[in-house]
């Protein structure tokens, strides 16, 4: 009832200007600062047609990524790259880690979408570079800049299951310096309908959320070209229902996340020969769980509190037909357990280490076409003996706007606090696990023309030990490090953009499997992924449609449990109104397909959201 009414006001405004319409330019495609082999993806929110998507929605699309879901609007939601688990995806908000050294995976329904201009994508071997717990791949948050001028916008949301949110940004920049304000309201009441694996119909309940989030950034040029000053300040406050899974379902149990993370740098001129930047920062955050009526057991409380401070520092010069760099890391992490369980079986826990690193890279122009890139990292932890991880990569323009580009690195990551040092009834940590080892390779085509870019990558990762808790006998699980697997896959995708609108189709086919004699797949990674969006201009309107759909997957180790294949459909339309006013509607999973991306962790079915901004 409500989407006839917004069309007709998308309508009647005005036509869109040329400038509105995104075409892709004659370039090289995506890199990474760090290494420019790489195979990137680079998506921004502002970008994505519909009703004011979510950091998670922006990023569903990109080849090679599957975000795993554990309900609707304001759920946890983690990212997998090529076959890897979340915690083997490093993920990096203006390059300061999210994760800490607890080894858990970050969960990007924490992130509020209006912090974020950008989202870049490396996947697979480049990683090497980044260090541990990079198997996968690197996401690198990058938050919206101060611009010149003025800047005034707010946007609200309104949908179905109760939710709601509200998101603005101030700014004012004059070149030589600049300040910017963001922060994002959101709630949702969660509760949604859903069908049982016995086909039965239940409410989804005990499935609310509440998170307010906020940024304050700025830079200030100092005087006779001495570089630019620039910091940040970034926080979020979340509480969510915790329903726990279908056939054991929470009625009352409840969570909570504060964060609060500042940092402060300085840069050389971007004119100057030699490119300079030291950034120091420190994080904080906290976590609480509390069940008062467990299935099983007593009442449950545990509280977690992580601390992380550090600094890093990098020089790049051209040299010549070299492009040379140097990346100095260290940081110090700490993590505080506290339970209310047995003092005896799970007593309260601080852990703390000490991390640094040293990059080299150099990117050599071989000739106008082609570029080779090597990379040396040297990782250091209080934990452990030295790493050495080396990187090789090309770049080749084969002819016109055609590339092939490869890699081939060193793939690890630490173990983190829990998996070492874990106490609780019948689970252990081992404190003698060593870092999880492997190697990644890729190469593949992209060509990136002017209005058409598309790619073909194929990639191979072999993990020479995993660490995963697994049984130790009957009544004892233990975090174990004797798991070794393999993982192959391929990436294809094509788009194209004009003045009528985009086509977008993605594919992801992977095969990843213990590397034993049984050969059983690994958890939660479907075969096959396949992403595509349609858009189109109707006048000054834009309607769209978009669709995934991903393979059956396993949910354990022994093959004897899956979650069905799964696929939606969304259809929507948005546009400008005039006077600096936009809207928009969709409709999610308009199929009403029913559903789960997480084992007993049922998605919610058709949802309709509206959005209505203005900026000035």
């Amino acid at each position: 009832m409500l989407c006839g009414p917004l069309l007709l006001l998308i309508l009647a405004a005005p036509p869109p200007t040329p400038t509105e319409v995104v075409v892709i330019g004659a370039r090289a495609p995506d890199g990474d600062e760090r290494v420019p082999s790489a195979f990137v993806t680079t998506v921004r929110p502002d970008e994505r047609p519909g009703a004011a998507p979510d950091l998670v929605d922006v990023l569903e699309g990109a080849p090679g990524a599957h975000v795993r879901r554990t309900g609707g609007t304001g759920r946890a939601a983690w990212l997998q790259v090529r076959g890897a688990s979340a915690h083997q995806v490093a993920v990096l908000l203006d390059d300061l880690p999210l994760d800490g050294g607890r080894g858990s995976a970050v969960d990007l329904g924490s992130v509020p979408a209006a912090l974020i201009e950008r989202a870049e994508l490396l996947r697979g071997a480049a990683g090497a570079a980044y260090g541990s717990g990079a198997q996968g791949g690197v996401l690198r948050l990058i938050t919206r800049p101060p611009r010149l001028g003025r800047l005034a916008e707010v946007r609200l949301r309104a949908g179905t299951v109760g939710s709601g949110r509200l998101d603005g940004a101030l700014g004012w920049g004059d070149g030589g310096a600049g300040l910017l304000a963001v922060g994002q309201v959101s709630a949702a009441e969660g509760d949604f309908p859903y069908l049982d694996v016995n086909g039965n119909r239940r409410l989804r309940q005990n499935n609310q959320s509440a998170q307010g989030g906020g940024l304050v950034k700025g830079h200030w040029d100092l005087a006779d070209g001495h570089g630019r000053l620039f910091g940040l300040v970034e926080g979020l406050a979340l509480e969510r229902g915790e329903p726990g899974v279908e056939q054991f379902e929470r009625t009352r149990s409840a969570s909570a996340r504060r964060r609060l993370q500042a940092a402060a740098g300085w840069r050389t001129p971007s004119t100057a020969p030699t490119q300079a930047r030291l950034v120091a920062f420190g994080r904080i955050e906290a976590y609480a769980f509390d069940d008062p009526q467990p299935v099983f057991a007593g009442p449950t409380r545990f509280e977690l509190q992580d601390t992380t401070v550090g600094a890093t520092g990098r020089v790049a010069r051209a040299l010549g037909e070299h492009a040379l760099s140097a990346l100095g890391e260290l940081r110090r992490e700490a993590a505080h357990t506290e339970t209310t369980g047995d003092p005896s079986t799970e007593p309260a826990r601080d852990e703390a280490r000490l991390r640094g690193a040293l990059t080299a890279v150099d990117t050599w122009a071989v000739h106008p076409r082609l570029s080779l890139t090597g990379a040396l990292r040297l990782d250091l932890n209080t934990e452990r003996a030295a790493i050495v991880a080396p990187h090789g990569g090309l770049a080749w323009r084969l002819v016109g706007p055609l590339w092939l580009r490869g890699n081939l690195g060193r793939l690890f990551r630490d173990p983190g606090f829990d998996e070492r040092y874990f106490v609780g009834q019948g689970v252990r940590g081992d404190p003698g696990l060593r870092a999880e080892d492997g190697w990644g390779a890729d190469l593949g085509l992209q060509w990136a023309a002017r209005r058409v870019s598309a790619e073909l990558v194929g990639f191979a990762q072999r993990y020479d030990r995993l660490i995963l808790f697994a049984p130790l006998g009957a009544y004892r699980v233990q975090a174990q490090d004797r798991f070794a697997a393999r993982v192959d896959g391929l990436e294809a995708r094509v788009a194209t953009e004009g003045r009528w609108g985009s086509v977008g189709v993605s594919w992801t086919g992977l095969r990843a499997h213990f590397d034993d004699a049984l050969g059983a797949a690994l958890p939660y990674r479907p075969a096959h992924r396949v992403d595509g969006q349609v858009a189109a201009w109707v006048g000054p309107a834009r309607a769209f449609t978009r669709w995934t759909w991903r393979s059956r997957a396993y949910v354990d180790t022994f093959e004897s449990r899956s979650v069905p294949a799964y696929g939606t459909v969304d259809l929507g339309v948005d546009g400008p109104l005039g006077q600096g006013f936009s809207a928009g509607a969709e409709i999610r999973n308009a199929l009403d397909a029913q559903g789960q991306d997480t084992a007993q962790q049922p998605l919610p079915g058709r949802r309709l959201f509206l959005s209505l901004a203005w900026q000035g």
